[in-house]
């Protein structure tokens, strides 16, 4: 039985993860704005060496837990950014581990196999992983996955908000034609940052082990009552991620079960999935 230690550069904060077959032994994360260093015209060499102080730190840290492998992985902004040859090498160089940039269909894919994890009673689904820099659409039928897109829109550039409606009616076409096609219409599921933001609205309890179901209609109203329990900058992402589900992803919700009703996948499990 082996421990693993996975290690996820995203676009707003690097999360980590150590464990030992199917057992969490720790988890955590640390913000680190990457797509807001990136688009705030930072210097490739001030964020490579932000990300690797946080990289190392996590490491030590969790030194005693003696991993037998490490995984380091990236998602969208790392595809964008211009020093990534130069933060693959360093990596390696301390860790001797090669990263991996997840491509947009691997990330799909990992979505979608988190969520039919912790639903395994419902055939049809269609999940929505949104995060800083891109939001992943995956479709299911019959508990297999069939097809998934990575729309160029998330909560940190939703200043891209117009050219994504577009661009996720022509990419979206797809999943939502096969989906019109069953008789029973699928469940869509959101998962991602965005649940942190309404754990800390009082909105969804991250410690129970059910899965929960929002109104989105409702979750609009609880955010303008709540948002001043959230700093500024998740008061922002949350209201950006509410914009992104309603305005983008409305034919989506169409085609799926009880139009504003969307259920939660509280656990990021796609790092079994490496």
């Amino acid at each position: 039985m082996s421990k693993k230690q996975i290690i996820d550069i995203g676009s707003n904060s690097i999360k980590f993860l150590i464990s030992e077959d199917k057992e969490i032994l720790n988890k955590g994360k640390v913000d680190v704005g990457f797509y807001n260093m990136v688009n705030s015209h930072s210097s490739n060499k001030h964020i490579i060496s932000h990300l690797m102080v946080v990289i190392e730190d996590i490491i030590k840290n969790n030194a005693s837990f003696q991993a037998d492998e490490l995984i380091i992985y990236a998602t969208e902004t790392m595809r964008q950014f211009d020093g990534k040859g130069t933060i693959i090498q360093q990596i390696k160089d301390k860790t001797d581990v090669d990263l991996q940039i997840l491509t947009p269909e691997e990330e799909a894919i990992f979505s979608y196999k988190v969520v039919s994890q912790n639903y395994p009673d419902i055939d049809n689904l269609i999940v929505v992983d949104m995060g800083g820099a891109s939001t992943e659409v995956s479709l299911g039928i019959k508990g297999k996955y069939q097809q998934g897109v990575s729309l160029g829109v998330g909560t940190s550039n939703v200043s891209q908000i117009g050219i994504a409606k577009l661009e996720a009616r022509k990419q979206l076409r797809g999943i939502i034609d096969q989906a019109m096609h069953f008789c029973s219409p699928p469940i869509l599921v959101l998962t991602g940052g965005t649940i942190e933001c309404l754990h800390r609205m009082d909105v969804v309890d991250l410690d129970s082990e059910n899965n929960e179901l929002i109104n989105l209609h409702n979750v609009k109203d609880l955010f303008l009552e709540r948002k001043d329990l959230l700093h500024e900058y998740r008061q922002i992402t949350t209201s950006n991620a509410l914009a992104i589900l309603e305005y983008v992803l409305d034919d989506v919700m169409c085609v799926a079960t009880l139009n504003t009703n969307i259920y939660l996948c509280k656990e990021d499990l796609r790092f079994y999935f490496i």
